[in-house]
């Protein structure tokens, strides 16, 4: 009996042990070079193009570790902007050490199909801006890529690509050991790959569930993403919810407006229609300022506040009257 208490102790004892918490951090590539928006690049078909935007969703994560364990990342959705996002914690697990990593690109169906304004303002899945939902019937937009080519950077192309039939899985390989409470993942994603057999030399607008929008997402299933080993120079990814904060909500004629951040050095602040439509600039100051939205018919709104070019917070503004 007592070596039996001994065990049910040391196990216990060794799972409080293994509580990690699991973060991945973001190296983003447009082949060997560091990705820069606006910045010439060359394609694997030898043409030259520039990178305006990439942004998707990843969902499903599983994380497999300790002798092939299985843990799932439930109910986790990540917006990464390859520009802006750097590094994602994805919770405290019983994870010791991560032998492989699996995930989707996109949203699953269960949630796909669902209204984005149901959820909160700083979820993934509500309205964003620019927007990534194609509708109730299509769901999200799995990916967004959007820039310029051919000579002198003269023609668009675009490729959003979505649909449940797409929701293509990665399985990477790891050999990940937590050291210090954090289980860092190096996730590199190489965003040239996105275009393997894929032909932007001439512009091309592709927004849906077909020809060039399939074989993005098959390429961003096995040719983009790997476990790797860079320096982590991620600071703070996760937006600062104590940022920004605003009453009554909903509103009628008149909203109190606190701003919380370290200085007023080029902070904007919106308010945006769910469209993205700009249509009111507000003061960009730190502290309690006193608003008039009596212009503004009753909706749902977006209050957004960027700083040096970065999106600080968004809160979801009701006026109803």
């Amino acid at each position: 009996m007592k070596n039996f208490f001994t065990l049910v102790f040391s196990v216990f004892a060794l799972s409080a042990m293994a509580q990690n918490e699991v973060k991945i951090y973001f190296n983003h590539l447009m082949g060997d070079e560091a990705l820069t928006m606006n910045t010439v690049t060359t394609a694997d078909g030898g043409y030259e193009l520039t990178f305006t935007r990439v942004e998707y969703y990843i969902s499903g994560i599983q994380l497999i570790h300790d002798g092939g364990q299985v843990t799932d990342v439930a109910d986790t959705y990540l917006l990464v902007d390859a520009e802006t996002t750097n590094a994602v914690s994805l919770g405290t697990f019983n994870v010791e050490h991560l032998e492989g990593l699996k995930f989707y690109i996109g949203v699953d169906e269960a949630h796909n199909h669902l209204d984005p304004g149901s959820y909160p303002a700083d979820s993934p899945l509500s309205p964003q801006i620019p927007t990534m939902h194609w509708g109730w019937a299509s769901g999200y937009r799995f990916v967004c890529l959007e820039g310029w080519t051919a000579p002198g950077q003269s023609l668009i192309y675009q490729i959003h690509a979505l649909g449940d039939d797409y929701y293509y899985a990665n399985n990477l390989d790891a050999d990940i050991t937590a050291v210090n409470g954090e289980l860092n993942i190096g996730l590199q994603a190489n965003y040239l790959n996105m275009l393997l057999g894929i032909d932007v030399s001439s512009g091309l607008v592709v927004h849906g569930t077909y020809d060039e929008a399939i074989a993005l997402l098959q390429n961003m299933s096995i040719a983009v993403f790997e476990i790797a080993d860079f320096e982590f120079t991620a600071t703070q990814d996760v937006l600062d919810k104590q940022a920004v904060s605003l009453f009554p909500n909903p509103a009628n004629n008149l909203i109190q407006l606190k701003i919380d951040r370290p200085t007023n050095n080029d902070l904007q602040i919106t308010i945006q229609d769910l469209s993205g439509k700009h249509l009111m600039a507000l003061p960009g100051v730190i502290g309690m300022q006193e608003i008039s939205v009596a212009n503004l018919p009753a909706g749902i709104y977006l209050l957004r506040v960027t700083q040096n070019g970065s999106l600080v917070d968004v809160e979801k503004l009701v006026i109803g009257r």
